[in-house]
């Protein structure tokens, strides 16, 4: 009894967990996948600590009376919350208590601004416990989960099997941040997350993956873009914007008709880069001063024929500062 309370103080007390976004209803237990992977984290706004300590709670007495078998932590988010895996005991078909277990989870309900995934696995993954670890990266894909979608999307255990000819020293799930995770039947722009050697990062990206810093710089500019892009998927938004933007920051943007206008510092002053509804790149505007007339300022497209905003634009004004 008092190694059952030491367990589960210890979990309850140093596990530091942040419970995420919008699951309901039981999930049925497969007899085959005796294993749960468990995903929690932020997307930049407040994590619900209610419910994060329901669910420590609930992993510490499945833990306490001898539920699971094993609880394993792959990995913890930049923003909060830790990806993790536990198992069932050992056995032919998991208990009901190991079921109960499992309803459990599947009940809790994380208020909007955290994202919280459980998906049940055959097994959980084994990572390498490396005194010394080379040089590494962060790589990325979209894990094409769906909100309000019960273990919808592809498991950080299931997608590492891409990454077979690779050492993965850590795995996570994050949220790129804009999606409102309240509107179901949307992606909920979940990323799957590993680690690997920097030798290995063309391989991956060969294999579809991408940089996660090229994502994780994104969300510093939510406030700014989240109006406009809350309800599509981050990944419609090209590499080739997530670059520019990343590298110069936004001082404004304003959405007009279908297209979308942010304003950037540039080499040349001021740019704007005119977005379509797909997320790339129509033409870019610059503030140009005009060489006829009285000389005054005003945006050209690069693609002629293109629009620009009206040098009268109260937003986009030509230049900024005028």
């Amino acid at each position: 009894m008092k190694m059952k309370n030491l367990v589960r103080f210890v979990l309850l007390t140093t596990t530091l967990l942040v419970c995420s976004a919008p699951f309901s209803a039981n999930q049925p237990v497969k007899d085959n996948r005796h294993a749960i992977e468990i995903s929690i984290g932020g997307n930049g706004t407040e994590f619900d600590v209610t419910t994060y300590n329901k669910l420590r709670k609930t992993i510490g007495i499945a833990v306490a009376n001898s539920v699971l078998d094993k609880l394993i932590i792959y990995g913890y988010g930049i923003e909060g919350g830790f990806s993790g895996c536990v198992e069932a005991r050992p056995g032919i078909a998991p208990s009901n208590t190991f079921v109960d277990f499992v309803n459990q989870l599947n009940a809790i309900q994380p208020q909007p601004g955290t994202f919280y995934s459980v998906q049940r696995i055959s097994h959980c993954l084994s990572l390498p416990i490396a005194a010394k670890k080379p040089a590494t990266v962060l790589i990325a894909k979209p894990d094409n989960s769906i909100v309000c979608t019960l273990d919808s999307g592809t498991s950080l255990t299931d997608m590492q099997e891409e990454l077979a000819a690779f050492t993965v020293y850590s795995a996570m799930k994050q949220s790129d941040g804009l999606l409102n995770a309240t509107v179901c039947g949307i992606p909920t722009g979940q990323y799957n997350v590993y680690e690997i050697a920097k030798t290995d990062f063309d391989k991956a990206v060969a294999l579809g993956f991408v940089a996660w810093s090229e994502i994780a710089a994104f969300p510093a500019l939510r406030s700014v873009l989240y109006p406009t892009y809350g309800l599509l998927p981050f990944s419609s938004l090209s590499a080739e914007v997530i670059r520019i933007i990343n590298q110069l920051g936004v001082v404004t943007y304003e959405q007009i008709g279908t297209l979308v206008f942010l304003l950037l510092p540039s080499s040349k002053g001021y740019q704007i880069l005119v977005l379509k509804q797909d997320g790339t790149v129509s033409h870019t505007c610059d503030c140009t001063r005009s060489t006829g007339g009285n000389g005054g300022w005003q945006w050209i497209p690069s693609v002629p024929g293109k629009v620009c905003p009206s040098i009268n634009d109260p937003k986009l004004k030509c230049p900024p500062h005028s």
